[in-house]
Protein backbone atom coordinates (compact mmCIF):
# COMPACT_ATOMS: atom_id res chain seq x y z
CA UNK A 1 0.00 0.00 0.00
CA UNK A 2 2.96 1.90 0.63
CA UNK A 3 4.44 1.94 -2.90
CA UNK A 4 1.29 2.74 -4.02
CA UNK A 5 1.03 5.57 -2.51
CA UNK A 6 4.34 6.43 -3.40
CA UNK A 7 3.46 5.97 -7.56
CA UNK A 8 0.62 7.85 -6.95
CA UNK A 9 2.09 11.30 -5.22
CA UNK A 10 4.83 10.43 -8.19
CA UNK A 11 1.93 10.38 -10.93
CA UNK A 12 0.12 13.49 -9.53
CA UNK A 13 3.32 15.39 -9.75
CA UNK A 14 4.12 14.29 -13.23
CA UNK A 15 1.22 14.96 -14.25
CA UNK A 16 0.55 18.64 -12.41
CA UNK A 17 4.14 19.64 -14.30
CA UNK A 18 2.90 18.25 -17.61
CA UNK A 19 -0.77 19.73 -17.86
CA UNK A 20 -0.06 22.83 -15.82
CA UNK A 21 3.52 24.21 -17.66
CA UNK A 22 0.57 26.27 -20.32
CA UNK A 23 -0.68 28.16 -16.83
CA UNK A 24 2.48 29.35 -17.19
CA UNK A 25 3.77 29.30 -20.82
CA UNK A 26 0.43 30.46 -22.46
CA UNK A 27 1.12 28.55 -25.30
CA UNK A 28 -1.93 26.15 -26.14
CA UNK A 29 -4.71 28.43 -26.49
CA UNK A 30 -8.41 27.27 -27.58
CA UNK A 31 -8.74 29.36 -30.32
CA UNK A 32 -12.19 30.30 -32.37
CA UNK A 33 -11.97 32.84 -35.58
CA UNK A 34 -15.32 34.09 -36.93
CA UNK A 35 -16.00 36.68 -39.40
CA UNK A 36 -18.91 38.57 -39.66
CA UNK A 37 -20.56 41.60 -42.15
CA UNK A 38 -20.92 44.96 -40.18
CA UNK A 39 -22.50 47.83 -42.22
CA UNK A 40 -21.15 50.74 -40.22
CA UNK A 41 -17.07 49.40 -39.67
CA UNK A 42 -15.52 51.10 -36.57
CA UNK A 43 -12.97 54.06 -37.97
CA UNK A 44 -10.28 53.47 -38.70
CA UNK A 45 -7.00 56.38 -38.09
CA UNK A 46 -4.32 56.85 -40.21
CA UNK A 47 -1.02 58.03 -38.41
CA UNK A 48 1.90 58.53 -41.18
CA UNK A 49 4.43 58.34 -38.63
CA UNK A 50 3.15 54.47 -37.36
CA UNK A 51 1.47 53.50 -40.68
CA UNK A 52 3.71 55.45 -43.13
CA UNK A 53 1.99 55.32 -47.08
CA UNK A 54 5.23 55.77 -49.47
CA UNK A 55 4.78 55.71 -52.99
CA UNK A 56 6.66 55.11 -56.05
CA UNK A 57 6.00 55.75 -59.78
CA UNK A 58 8.74 55.30 -62.25
CA UNK A 59 9.44 54.16 -65.89
CA UNK A 60 8.65 50.67 -67.23
CA UNK A 61 12.43 49.29 -66.44
CA UNK A 62 12.95 50.98 -63.22
CA UNK A 63 15.67 52.63 -64.59
CA UNK A 64 14.14 56.08 -63.92
CA UNK A 65 11.61 57.59 -61.12
CA UNK A 66 9.07 59.96 -61.67
CA UNK A 67 9.64 63.22 -58.46
CA UNK A 68 9.98 65.91 -60.47
CA UNK A 69 7.40 68.38 -59.55
CA UNK A 70 7.65 69.86 -63.27
CA UNK A 71 5.94 66.38 -64.54
CA UNK A 72 4.41 64.92 -61.86
CA UNK A 73 2.19 65.92 -59.05
CA UNK A 74 0.99 63.70 -56.20
CA UNK A 75 -1.77 64.86 -53.86
CA UNK A 76 -3.35 62.69 -50.41
CA UNK A 77 -7.31 63.73 -49.86
CA UNK A 78 -9.51 63.00 -47.11
CA UNK A 79 -13.01 62.34 -48.34
CA UNK A 80 -15.87 62.73 -46.43
CA UNK A 81 -19.94 62.31 -47.37
CA UNK A 82 -22.91 62.45 -45.02
CA UNK A 83 -26.50 61.69 -46.33
CA UNK A 84 -29.24 61.94 -43.99
CA UNK A 85 -33.15 61.22 -44.07
CA UNK A 86 -32.44 60.23 -48.18
CA UNK A 87 -31.11 63.77 -48.69
CA UNK A 88 -28.83 64.85 -51.34
CA UNK A 89 -25.23 63.74 -50.10
CA UNK A 90 -22.93 66.00 -48.57
CA UNK A 91 -18.90 65.68 -49.59
CA UNK A 92 -16.20 67.26 -48.64
CA UNK A 93 -12.43 66.90 -49.61
CA UNK A 94 -9.17 67.68 -47.66
CA UNK A 95 -6.22 68.28 -50.06
CA UNK A 96 -2.86 68.10 -48.44
CA UNK A 97 0.37 67.39 -50.97
CA UNK A 98 2.73 65.00 -50.40
CA UNK A 99 6.23 65.38 -49.75
CA UNK A 100 9.61 63.45 -50.96
CA UNK A 101 10.23 60.87 -48.20
CA UNK A 102 13.27 61.41 -45.33
CA UNK A 103 14.38 59.42 -42.74
CA UNK A 104 12.62 61.18 -39.72
CA UNK A 105 8.95 59.48 -41.68
CA UNK A 106 10.01 56.17 -40.06
CA UNK A 107 11.63 56.75 -36.64
CA UNK A 108 8.74 55.89 -34.57
CA UNK A 109 8.79 52.24 -36.36
CA UNK A 110 10.03 49.42 -35.30
CA UNK A 111 13.62 48.45 -36.03
CA UNK A 112 12.74 45.67 -38.56
CA UNK A 113 9.99 47.87 -40.43
CA UNK A 114 12.22 51.09 -39.99
CA UNK A 115 15.02 49.40 -42.37
CA UNK A 116 12.83 48.17 -44.31
CA UNK A 117 11.54 51.65 -45.72
CA UNK A 118 15.15 52.93 -45.24
CA UNK A 119 16.77 50.56 -47.66
CA UNK A 120 14.85 52.49 -50.16
CA UNK A 121 16.44 55.38 -51.90
CA UNK A 122 14.19 57.41 -50.20
CA UNK A 123 14.60 60.89 -52.57
CA UNK A 124 12.56 58.61 -55.14
CA UNK A 125 9.70 58.26 -52.90
CA UNK A 126 6.65 60.10 -52.06
CA UNK A 127 5.32 60.34 -48.61
CA UNK A 128 2.42 61.81 -46.31
CA UNK A 129 3.27 64.52 -44.21
CA UNK A 130 4.36 63.53 -40.55
CA UNK A 131 1.77 66.33 -39.37
CA UNK A 132 -1.34 65.26 -41.29
CA UNK A 133 -3.03 63.43 -38.29
CA UNK A 134 -6.93 63.18 -39.41
CA UNK A 135 -6.79 60.80 -42.27
CA UNK A 136 -10.10 58.69 -41.70
CA UNK A 137 -11.37 55.62 -42.72
CA UNK A 138 -14.79 54.72 -41.55
CA UNK A 139 -18.53 53.56 -42.67
CA UNK A 140 -19.76 52.64 -46.37
CA UNK A 141 -20.94 54.17 -49.35
CA UNK A 142 -24.07 52.82 -48.97
CA UNK A 143 -24.15 54.13 -45.38
CA UNK A 144 -25.32 57.73 -43.87
CA UNK A 145 -21.88 58.71 -43.26
CA UNK A 146 -18.51 57.33 -45.05
CA UNK A 147 -14.95 58.15 -45.12
CA UNK A 148 -12.14 57.37 -47.09
CA UNK A 149 -8.12 58.44 -48.23
CA UNK A 150 -7.73 59.45 -51.32
CA UNK A 151 -4.36 59.68 -53.57
CA UNK A 152 -4.17 61.58 -56.50
CA UNK A 153 -1.45 61.30 -59.18
CA UNK A 154 -1.22 63.87 -61.90
CA UNK A 155 0.21 65.52 -64.93
CA UNK A 156 1.81 68.78 -64.31
CA UNK A 157 -0.82 71.60 -64.82
CA UNK A 158 0.39 75.09 -65.70
CA UNK A 159 -3.51 76.22 -64.51
CA UNK A 160 -2.95 75.49 -60.91
CA UNK A 161 0.55 75.58 -60.23
CA UNK A 162 2.76 78.46 -60.21
CA UNK A 163 3.53 77.65 -64.18
CA UNK A 164 6.84 75.77 -63.46
CA UNK A 165 5.80 72.85 -65.69
CA UNK A 166 7.59 71.33 -68.78
CA UNK A 167 5.44 71.32 -71.78
CA UNK A 168 2.99 68.69 -71.91
CA UNK A 169 4.24 66.95 -75.08
CA UNK A 170 7.34 66.55 -73.66
CA UNK A 171 5.75 65.30 -69.87
CA UNK A 172 3.78 62.50 -72.17
CA UNK A 173 6.90 61.66 -73.82
CA UNK A 174 9.23 61.13 -70.93
CA UNK A 175 6.48 59.06 -69.11
CA UNK A 176 3.88 57.54 -71.26
CA UNK A 177 3.53 54.41 -69.56
CA UNK A 178 5.42 52.92 -66.06
CA UNK A 179 4.97 51.16 -62.85
CA UNK A 180 3.40 52.57 -59.92
CA UNK A 181 4.74 50.75 -55.95
CA UNK A 182 2.41 51.89 -53.16
CA UNK A 183 3.84 50.47 -49.91
CA UNK A 184 2.49 50.32 -46.27
CA UNK A 185 2.51 48.88 -43.13
CA UNK A 186 0.84 45.48 -42.40
CA UNK A 187 0.38 43.58 -39.93
CA UNK A 188 0.32 39.89 -39.28
CA UNK A 189 -1.44 37.85 -36.50
CA UNK A 190 -0.52 35.34 -34.58
CA UNK A 191 -3.20 34.20 -32.23
CA UNK A 192 -0.98 31.33 -30.16
CA UNK A 193 1.34 34.31 -29.65
CA UNK A 194 0.59 35.33 -26.59
CA UNK A 195 2.48 38.08 -25.22
CA UNK A 196 2.87 39.71 -29.18
CA UNK A 197 0.02 38.62 -31.65
CA UNK A 198 0.63 41.24 -33.44
CA UNK A 199 3.60 41.84 -35.77
CA UNK A 200 4.58 44.26 -38.41
CA UNK A 201 5.10 43.46 -41.77
CA UNK A 202 5.50 45.77 -44.98
CA UNK A 203 3.37 45.20 -47.44
CA UNK A 204 3.45 46.22 -51.64
CA UNK A 205 1.15 46.40 -54.30
CA UNK A 206 2.62 46.59 -57.99
CA UNK A 207 0.47 47.90 -61.01
CA UNK A 208 1.57 49.45 -64.73
CA UNK A 209 -0.26 52.57 -65.72
CA UNK A 210 -0.78 54.73 -69.04
CA UNK A 211 -0.53 58.70 -68.85
CA UNK A 212 -3.47 58.71 -71.75
CA UNK A 213 -6.19 56.98 -69.85
CA UNK A 214 -6.78 56.95 -66.15
CA UNK A 215 -5.83 53.59 -63.38
CA UNK A 216 -8.44 53.71 -60.13
CA UNK A 217 -6.70 51.43 -57.80
CA UNK A 218 -8.96 50.62 -54.37
CA UNK A 219 -7.47 48.86 -51.28
CA UNK A 220 -9.64 47.79 -48.54
CA UNK A 221 -8.17 47.11 -45.20
CA UNK A 222 -10.17 45.58 -42.53
CA UNK A 223 -10.83 45.44 -38.82
CA UNK A 224 -9.63 42.29 -36.24
CA UNK A 225 -10.98 41.71 -32.66
CA UNK A 226 -8.43 40.18 -30.75
CA UNK A 227 -10.14 38.81 -27.28
CA UNK A 228 -8.36 36.91 -25.06
CA UNK A 229 -9.51 35.39 -21.86
CA UNK A 230 -5.98 34.49 -20.18
CA UNK A 231 -7.33 34.49 -15.94
CA UNK A 232 -5.81 31.39 -13.50
CA UNK A 233 -9.20 30.51 -12.38
CA UNK A 234 -11.92 33.23 -13.31
CA UNK A 235 -12.59 34.76 -16.94
CA UNK A 236 -10.49 37.76 -17.29
CA UNK A 237 -11.08 39.11 -20.84
CA UNK A 238 -9.14 41.73 -23.04
CA UNK A 239 -9.23 42.77 -26.60
CA UNK A 240 -7.37 44.53 -28.97
CA UNK A 241 -8.06 45.92 -32.44
CA UNK A 242 -5.94 46.09 -35.02
CA UNK A 243 -6.30 46.51 -39.33
CA UNK A 244 -5.06 44.79 -41.63
CA UNK A 245 -5.14 44.67 -45.38
CA UNK A 246 -7.42 43.19 -46.76
CA UNK A 247 -7.43 43.44 -50.67
CA UNK A 248 -7.46 45.44 -53.73
CA UNK A 249 -8.66 45.74 -56.93
CA UNK A 250 -7.38 47.59 -59.90
CA UNK A 251 -9.82 49.19 -62.93
CA UNK A 252 -8.74 50.83 -66.01
CA UNK A 253 -11.12 53.85 -67.12
CA UNK A 254 -10.26 53.95 -70.23
CA UNK A 255 -10.06 57.57 -70.48
CA UNK A 256 -7.75 60.61 -71.17
CA UNK A 257 -7.30 62.88 -67.62
CA UNK A 258 -4.48 64.85 -66.22
CA UNK A 259 -5.79 63.14 -63.00
CA UNK A 260 -4.58 59.51 -64.51
CA UNK A 261 -4.03 57.93 -60.96
CA UNK A 262 -6.48 57.39 -58.41
CA UNK A 263 -5.60 55.31 -55.37
CA UNK A 264 -8.52 54.38 -52.68
CA UNK A 265 -8.05 53.35 -49.12
CA UNK A 266 -11.32 51.70 -47.69
CA UNK A 267 -12.43 49.63 -45.04
CA UNK A 268 -14.31 46.75 -45.87
CA UNK A 269 -17.75 45.90 -43.84
CA UNK A 270 -16.63 42.92 -42.86
CA UNK A 271 -14.54 41.68 -39.50
CA UNK A 272 -12.34 39.61 -38.09
CA UNK A 273 -12.63 38.16 -34.54
CA UNK A 274 -10.49 36.14 -32.54
CA UNK A 275 -11.16 34.51 -29.55
CA UNK A 276 -8.32 33.30 -27.40
CA UNK A 277 -9.24 31.22 -24.10
CA UNK A 278 -6.21 30.15 -22.40
CA UNK A 279 -6.50 27.04 -19.59
CA UNK A 280 -7.20 27.82 -16.41
CA UNK A 281 -6.29 25.82 -13.26
CA UNK A 282 -9.60 24.01 -12.38
CA UNK A 283 -9.68 22.43 -15.46
CA UNK A 284 -5.79 21.35 -14.89
CA UNK A 285 -7.51 19.62 -11.72
CA UNK A 286 -9.63 18.02 -13.51
CA UNK A 287 -7.35 16.97 -15.95
CA UNK A 288 -5.11 15.41 -13.39
CA UNK A 289 -8.06 13.94 -11.44
CA UNK A 290 -9.32 12.20 -14.61
CA UNK A 291 -5.67 10.50 -15.02
CA UNK A 292 -5.42 9.16 -11.23
CA UNK A 293 -8.94 7.99 -11.66
CA UNK A 294 -7.56 5.60 -14.55
CA UNK A 295 -4.58 4.85 -12.21
CA UNK A 296 -6.53 3.63 -9.56
CA UNK A 297 -8.18 1.54 -11.51
CA UNK A 298 -5.23 -0.26 -13.24
CA UNK A 299 -3.85 -0.30 -9.45
CA UNK A 300 -7.05 -2.05 -8.24
CA UNK A 301 -7.35 -4.28 -11.36
CA UNK A 302 -3.34 -5.24 -10.79
CA UNK A 303 -4.31 -5.54 -7.16
CA UNK A 304 -6.88 -7.84 -8.02
CA UNK A 305 -5.79 -9.77 -10.16
CA UNK A 306 -2.35 -10.56 -7.40
CA UNK A 307 -5.17 -10.89 -5.05
CA UNK A 308 -6.83 -13.50 -6.94
CA UNK A 309 -3.29 -15.74 -7.75
CA UNK A 310 -2.89 -15.19 -3.77
CA UNK A 311 -5.76 -16.74 -3.04
CA UNK A 312 -5.30 -19.58 -5.90
CA UNK A 313 -1.68 -20.31 -4.36
CA UNK A 314 -2.94 -20.66 -1.12
CA UNK A 315 -5.56 -22.69 -2.14
CA UNK A 316 -3.12 -24.97 -4.02
CA UNK A 317 -0.63 -24.38 -1.17
CA UNK A 318 -3.02 -26.00 1.31
CA UNK A 319 -4.24 -28.60 -0.63
CA UNK A 320 -0.64 -30.00 -0.94
CA UNK A 321 -0.38 -29.44 2.88
CA UNK A 322 -3.62 -31.12 3.13
CA UNK A 323 -2.61 -34.39 1.44
CA UNK A 324 0.95 -34.28 3.22
CA UNK A 325 -0.79 -34.14 6.41
CA UNK A 326 -2.87 -37.18 5.70
CA UNK A 327 0.19 -39.15 4.12
CA UNK A 328 1.96 -38.42 7.25
CA UNK A 329 -0.37 -39.36 9.56
CA UNK A 330 -1.18 -42.71 7.49
CA UNK A 331 2.67 -43.61 7.63
CA UNK A 332 2.76 -42.86 11.23
CA UNK A 333 -0.53 -45.13 11.82
CA UNK A 334 1.33 -47.85 9.83
CA UNK A 335 4.67 -47.24 11.60
CA UNK A 336 3.02 -47.50 15.89
CA UNK A 337 0.55 -50.57 14.32
CA UNK A 338 3.81 -52.31 12.98
CA UNK A 339 5.38 -51.51 16.39
CA UNK A 340 2.24 -52.89 18.63
CA UNK A 341 2.25 -56.07 16.51
CA UNK A 342 6.48 -56.91 17.33
CA UNK A 343 5.81 -56.07 20.90
CA UNK A 344 3.10 -59.01 21.17
CA UNK A 345 4.79 -61.51 19.48
CA UNK A 346 5.61 -64.39 21.83
CA UNK A 347 9.71 -65.17 22.76
CA UNK A 348 10.56 -68.37 21.84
Amino acid sequence: MLCLTFLLLLFTSLCFVFFGQDLYYRLNPQLRYNEEYDPLPQLITLDPEYTPIVIEINDPNVDFFYTNPNMVNMMVSQFSMIQLNNATPITNTVNYQMEICRPDHFDKLDAYTRQYFLNMNLQDYFCIPKDIKNLTMQGAFDQNYFQEIQFTISLCDNSTTNGTCLPIDQIKQNMSRGNIGIYFVDYNIDPGNYQNPISNQPKEVFTNFLTDSQKEIDIYFINNYIETDDGIMLQSSNQKIISTFDSFTVMDLQQEDPDFIYVYLQIKQRNAYYRRTYTKIQQVLAQIGGFINCFWIIAFSISHLHAKLLVVSEIIMNVFRIKLFFNNNNFSSRKNIGSVRTRNLPYV
